[in-house]
């Protein structure tokens, strides 16, 4: 579906009327587009499914991307008549400050005709605000409903300013992030911030009828509170033994951390981690595990050894 309309934009004080045309565009253009010009910089594998963009003069200013949720169970909180493909997040929306203040809600309009007319399975679309930027104003003047805020933790590194949420860290089954950013925290690169998440759903239909509770809309509020750096020894030996397990070079840093900073027992205790033994199965590797249970001992009479020798000196 392709709609074209004249509306009013807002510049300053001034009402102007321009032509916009709607359209669903490619998965490929709404990720460069958000990659380049959404302040997160930022794109999860659960994008994409549906990106509806705004043109003018046949020029693609802006964008609205719906994907999966994020939880992919939580559909089932909303409505319990729902299946999982009736509900879509609206992950993320950026529009060229060319076009005025109010195109953000008229993209979203635009996208409720579209979505109905070509994705008639989609029931309710569900988005989040994040309270660094603000409560999401936007939701309101859009018609969303609101159901409450949830607080989230993010590390934010000290050297590049990207932000990065607490679940990749802890997160066993995505190994590569996992070993990553687990490393930079013991390095001391990052920072602790705990943020305010806001949560709304719009329903496309009126027959709908969603199973929380809203609330009362929140004022306005912005920011975000910093917190200390808790270091969880399990997680951060899990790190390390994927590291080795599946050769990242980031092994040695994490050994060395979990040497001076861990007791055998705790590793031991970590080692029997269920996703730690199945990916060492999936990724046949799982006689380096076995190696690694074997080399507790070892890897701690080596350490031994050498304060023994340092202490000689």
């Amino acid at each position: 579906m392709i709609i074209r309309k004249t509306v009013k934009l807002i510049y300053g004080d001034d009402k102007v009327e321009t032509k916009l045309l709607f359209r669903e565009v490619p998965y490929e253009t709404a990720k460069r587009m958000m990659l380049k010009n959404h302040y997160s910089h930022k794109w999860n594998a659960n994008f994409g499914r549906i990106n509806i963009g705004v043109y003018k003069d046949n020029e693609l200013l802006g964008c609205a991307s719906f994907g999966n949720l994020m939880n992919p169970k939580s559909y089932k909180s909303i409505c319990g008549n729902f299946e999982k493909e009736n509900v879509v997040e609206l992950n993320r929306l950026w529009v060229d400050d060319c076009l005025g203040k109010n195109v953000e809600t008229v993209l979203l309009g635009a996208s409720w005709k579209i979505i109905k007319s070509d994705f008639r399975d989609v029931k309710a679309i569900q988005s989040f605000a994040d309270g660094r930027l603000g409560v999401g104003t936007i939701y309101k003047a859009s018609s969303f409903k609101y159901y409450g805020f949830a607080e989230s933790i993010f590390f934010i590194d000290k050297e590049t300013n990207i932000t990065y949420h607490h679940v990749p860290f802890e997160n066993t089954k995505r190994p590569d992030g996992m070993i990553k950013l687990n490393t930079l925290l013991i390095q001391n690169r990052l920072k602790s911030i705990k943020v305010k998440t806001y949560r709304y759903i719009f329903c496309l239909y009126k027959n709908i009828k969603i199973d929380l509770k809203p609330q009362k809309y929140p004022k306005y509020e912005k920011g975000y509170q910093n917190m200390p750096i808790k270091i969880n020894n399990n997680i951060i030996i899990r790190a390390y033994v994927l590291a080795y397990l599946l050769n990242y070079q980031e092994k040695e840093i994490l050994q060395e951390w979990v040497l001076e900073n861990i007791d055998k027992n705790e590793i031991y205790q970590a080692l029997k981690n269920e996703s730690i033994i199945m990916i060492s199965k999936e990724r046949n590797v799982y006689q380096k595990y076995l190696e690694i249970l074997d080399g507790v001992d070892i890897m701690f009479n080596t350490k031994i050894q050498k304060k023994e020798q340092l202490s000689l000196f």
